[in-house]
């Protein structure tokens, strides 16, 4: 197991206290992207479940909710039907699903995951497929430095940014065309400021955790309840009353669709 896969099987993760109320905004907006048709659904890199379980709850007309993730610590919070697996080798047959969802995942995929893994979900999706990625993300603005090795990388592990372009074409390889495409959770933005803020908006997080270098596994370090905190949290309060801003949205969204 490496450093990153180990990260993710740390319990504080995965449990209820550490999605925000953006995330549940996300899954409520991404369910209603499912076409009327759809009865079974995949998830793939389902997490800790918050979608699945959320359809479970509110959604009655599905036969069959199936998540997939490699945490097998993420898996204990899915209260559907479940399987420890990856991207990039689906252990289901062809067209097995109706609907294949990855939500907020192939962000996150290295280079020789990342074709297969969207290969894998095109092979056994049978109408659709959903995905949710950051909206044209600046990763440079969110870099982080270990202290130890100095080596640069994305507190989330972002590996790749999403635009309208690339979006639109992401399944035509595999036969499955863009049908709906949207923009949505809208959040305003610093003018001339989206590096200095991304940092501060990083360091008072209230969800980050000790974050592993995925180059040495040196920990860096999360968040701290002390005044310096308070202090950074201040000053992005007086940010956002004062300085010029623009509308942006968190995230894409994008349904396809077998042709």
């Amino acid at each position: 197991m490496d450093i990153e896969e180990a990260y993710y099987e740390i319990p504080d993760f995965w449990n209820e206290g550490c999605l925000g109320p953006i995330d549940i905004e996300r899954i409520k907006i991404t369910s209603k992207f499912i076409p009327d048709d759809v009865r079974t659904i995949l998830d793939v890199g389902c997490g800790n479940g918050l979608f699945l379980n959320y359809l479970q709850e509110n959604h009655k007309n599905y036969s069959r909710l199936h998540g997939t993730d490699r945490s097998a610590t993420a898996l204990k919070y899915v209260n559907t039907q479940k399987t420890k697996s990856n991207i990039n080798s689906l252990p289901f047959f062809d067209n097995e699903f109706d609907l294949v969802t990855s939500l907020e995942v192939i962000e996150h995929l290295p280079l020789a995951v990342y074709n297969m893994g969207l290969k894998e979900m095109a092979r056994v999706s049978k109408k659709y497929i959903l995905i949710s990625v950051p909206n044209s993300q600046i990763l440079e603005n969110s870099l982080i430095q270990c202290p130890l090795c100095k080596s640069k990388f994305n507190p989330d592990y972002h590996m790749r940014s999403f635009n309208k372009e690339k979006m639109i074409g992401l399944f035509n390889t595999w036969g499955f065309k863009c049908t709906r495409l949207e923009f949505v959770s809208q959040y305003k933005e610093l003018l001339c400021l989206s590096k200095i803020y991304s940092i501060i908006s990083h360091k008072s997080n209230p969800y980050l955790m000790a974050i592993p270098c995925p180059v040495c596994g040196f920990s860096v370090a999360g968040l701290k309840n002390d005044s310096k905190n308070t202090k950074i949290q201040k000053f992005q309060n007086i940010l956002q009353k004062f300085w010029p801003q623009k509308q942006k949205h968190r995230w894409i969204i994008g349904l396809y669709e077998k042709q």
